[in-house]
């Protein structure tokens, strides 16, 4: 390589630098190339050594540098729990809607953000423009629906996480506490809206093998050792700092030790469970009925709410003795930005949504995909 300038687009792309000390880090490399070329290089643009070819006399060589000059990527928006704190705080509401009396409850299925992963449909802001028109659709529905409380089901892999397969170092844009953050400031936007126009709201999460702590594939602990339970746990703690606005907010996740847990909606029973108990979606009705055997917190339920594979699916698959109704196995659709895997492996795709039902004491009804 010999010393001198590439640009693209107008602007340097490589620059190679005859030196006789190699350059410590990004703010030397960025003088000694304004030194040797003139060359100012402005903030937004990022300097990085990719090569390094020693020249002449071995006692005392001549040193090439090769630096590669390419714009920033652009840090995303550190979201903490302050941030978090902030928009609970900033809720006016002094007092919880006025019931509708219609004895009716909204279920929001907020499955499989998977936050951090990038795939065909985009990144992280893809996903945040995503779920944020996705609420805007949840404020029309809710306006239609008219119920009197809200469930807020978190059915799993709200992150994308590091440990399941080694694809996702390279394709995530978010470290690990990143993906944390913006799902957590997510789940809390969805929960205000929520709580701003139901007398009462029922957060809810359950396990799910992307959540789950792990050391590479294996999992560690309990059950309920589980990245989506703590976000829960976090936005429950911030909700708790203004009662007056959110008072009539509850947070519900299962036992440390189960994967499944079981609401119990104006009288028809609601389990949540995030499907990868089991490898396959078609054996989701034959999981179920085992329940009942193991006595499970689903052994009773009249619906069954999962989440994992990806796609939408509404199916009865066996009948309540205690109602005499069907029970009925729902499957709802991801909100991520693509399970590309999948697709080229099967072919197969789904559209993200966001699935809303209303549940009364007759079941489950007014079934939209936002």
């Amino acid at each position: 390589m010999e010393p001198g300038v590439i640009y693209a687009g107008g602007q340097p792309s490589e620059v190679v630098l005859s030196v006789r000390e190699i350059p410590e880090d990004e703010q030397r490399w960025r003088e000694e190339i304004t030194r040797v070329t003139g060359l100012s290089i402005p903030d937004h643009r990022q300097v990085e050594l990719s090569q390094v070819r020693y020249w002449g006399d071995p006692g005392a060589p001549y040193v090439y540098c090769r630096f590669v000059i390419t714009d920033r990527v652009a840090e995303p928006e550190q979201l903490d729990i302050d941030d978090l704190v902030r928009a609970v705080k900033t809720v006016r509401s002094k007092k919880p809607p006025v019931p509708c009396n219609t004895e009716r409850a909204l279920i929001v299925a907020w499955a499989d953000l998977q936050t951090g992963k990038v795939g065909s449909r985009g990144d992280t802001e893809s996903l945040v423009d995503r779920v944020l028109s996705k609420l805007d659709l949840l404020d029309d529905y809710a306006k239609q629906a008219k119920c009197d409380s809200a469930y807020l089901i978190d059915v799993g892999d709200c992150v994308e996480s590091f440990e399941n397969v080694a694809s996702q170092g390279f394709v995530n844009d978010l470290s690990h506490p990143e993906q944390l953050r913006v799902a957590r400031r997510l789940f809390t936007e969805g929960a205000i809206r929520l709580a701003r126009r139901h007398s009462k709201l029922t957060c809810v999460s359950v396990p799910s093998n992307h959540g789950r702590w792990r050391r590479g594939k294996d999992a560690l602990g309990r059950p309920g050792d589980d990245y989506g339970i703590e976000i829960l746990t976090a936005v429950s703690d911030a909700f708790k700092l203004n009662p007056d606005a959110f008072g009539h907010v509850d947070f519900v996740v299962p036992d440390v030790w189960q994967e499944t847990l079981a609401l119990d909606v104006y009288g028809t029973i609601l389990a949540v469970t995030h499907g990868h108990q089991v490898r396959r979606p078609e054996l989701i009705p034959s999981w179920w009925a085992g329940q009942v055997h193991g006595g499970q917190p689903a052994a009773d339920a009249d619906i069954l709410l999962t989440g994992h594979f990806h796609i939408t699916r509404i199916q009865p698959t066996g009948r309540s003795a205690h109602t005499g109704r069907a029970k009925w196995w729902i499957q709802a659709p991801t909100l991520d930005n693509g399970s590309d895997w999948w697709r080229l492996l099967k072919g197969d795709d789904s559209d993200p949504a966001l699935m809303v039902f209303t549940v009364d004491a007759n079941g489950w009804d007014n079934m939209r995909l936002l």
